[in-house]
């Protein structure tokens, strides 16, 4: 009576299962691409490549020329300010004015220097705002000027990002591969677990019907007299360890299906049916060849280099950073008048040269 009732509980929570869930009828290179696809794993994986990917393009864009546009649209200042009169002396002015400027600059970074290049355009108009008079207003442009900044002895932050960022991203790129293929192994290792713990399930569901039906017949044998009672009681122990292993099997039936799943990213519940594999494949490795794949494609080796290079580098900060001289120039041509076109007539040149030092004493 008792081995009915077991297996009744057991014929019922299975057709709850199977009314609850689906079955997936899988092979072992289905359950590794699937992984592969929609793994939350490998998902995680693609975020960060996109990450780095778009921070190495930002990389990129710094070695670009860059073209920025500054504009004042207007400025109004309505206020009363100090102004120094030709004798020196102070006085508080009230001021009424409107300031408008536009600025296009194309600047170029040097990578072998560390310093830049520039072209830039501009124009600026002031309008004074007068009381009992008419408005007067005012230009000044500066169709053209050029020029450069210069650190001298300084750290050259665009030469070591030029040898560091794309050994970052190279090891990116390959800890994405990795990922990817750790991903296919431990579905290749989660397979196995649910087959074989399916097999299991069904090697001691057959252990249980063998010991119950031996325990059935040493009933019987006792009731005549063949065996004794210390003999029966073996018998039953057995059946009852029987009972205890389909619910360990069937326990880790449903673990190993529920780790199965989460790896794969399945949200709903499913039984697995699993195409056990009927071939073994053969590899024969190399020595030489695996450490030289090792070499080129693990990316502690990159990682090894990267983190060289970015450790000479700041010592060479550290190095230079003890005092700054920054050489700036530039030329360009200007003027000034009471209206727009007569600011580009007659221009005047100007030229500015800055050398600056700054040092710990």
């Amino acid at each position: 009576m008792r081995t009915q009732l077991i297996f009744a509980v057991i014929f019922l929570n299975v057709i709850f299962l199977n009314a609850q869930s689906k079955t997936l009828k899988l092979s072992l290179p289905e359950v590794i691409g699937l992984a592969q696809s929609d793994a939350p794993d490998v998902l995680i994986a693609n975020t960060r490549l996109n990450n780095s990917y778009w921070r190495y393009q930002s990389f990129l864009a710094d070695y670009k020329p860059q073209i920025n546009l500054d504009a004042t649209l207007p400025n109004l200042n309505r206020s009363i300010s100090p102004i120094t009169l030709p004798d020196g002396t102070d006085v508080f002015i009230n001021r009424s004015l409107m300031s408008t400027s536009l600025d296009v600059r194309l600047q170029q970074q040097i990578t072998a220097t560390g310093g830049s290049i520039f072209a830039a355009t501009g124009l600026e108009r002031i309008d004074l705002f007068n009381k009992g008079s008419d408005n007067t207003k005012s230009y000044l442009s500066a169709p053209i000027s050029i020029g450069f900044f210069q650190p001298l002895f300084a750290y050259n932050q665009l030469k070591w990002n030029k040898k560091i960022e794309p050994l970052r991203y190279s090891e990116r790129t390959k800890e994405y591969a990795e990922e990817v293929e750790g991903v296919a192994f431990e579905a290749a290792n989660l397979f196995f677990d649910v087959l074989i713990a399916q097999l299991n399930l069904e090697a001691a569901i057959q252990d249980k019907v063998n010991a119950d039906t031996l325990f059935n017949i040493s009933k019987g044998r006792f009731e005549v007299g063949k065996i004794a009672e210390t003999e029966l009681l073996q018998i039953e122990l057995q059946s009852l360890n029987a009972d205890a292993q389909v619910a360990r099997a069937g326990l880790n039936v449903q673990t190993n299906t529920e780790l199965l799943r989460n790896h794969l990213g399945i949200k709903e519940a499913v039984i697995f049916e699993l195409e056990t594999p009927t071939t073994i494949p053969t590899f024969m490795v190399d020595a030489e060849k695996a450490l030289k794949f090792a070499r080129m494609n693990r990316s502690n080796s990159v990682n090894f280099e990267r983190r060289l290079v970015q450790a000479e580098g700041e010592v060479e900060q550290a190095k230079k950073d003890r005092f700054n001289i920054n050489l700036f120039g530039r030329f360009g041509l200007t003027q000034t008048a009471e209206n727009f076109g007569n600011s580009f007539s007659d221009l005047l040149d100007q030229e500015v040269v800055n050398l600056g030092i700054q040092m710990p004493l």
